[in-house]
């Protein structure tokens, strides 16, 4: 299989992510807001940060 094309796409006026937020909803409401689709075999890249702090799963350096 070969690609002939690769784009990159940032999400603007994602809010800060605080724990308990439902990324998935931030992140289709972004994307419906810019009026981006998404089609079959695209591809989604989220940092591990963001998830985390979503989940509640990090501390603060002035905790450690």
């Amino acid at each position: 299989m070969e690609f002939s094309s690769l784009t990159l796409k940032a999400l603007p006026n994602i809010p800060l992510i605080s724990p308990g937020d439902h990324l998935g909803i931030i992140i289709l409401e972004a994307i419906n807001n810019t009026h981006l689709s998404l089609t079959n075999g695209d591809i989604l890249v989220i940092a591990q940060k963001v998830v985390s702090k979503a989940e509640g799963r990090y501390k603060r350096l002035a905790d450690v």
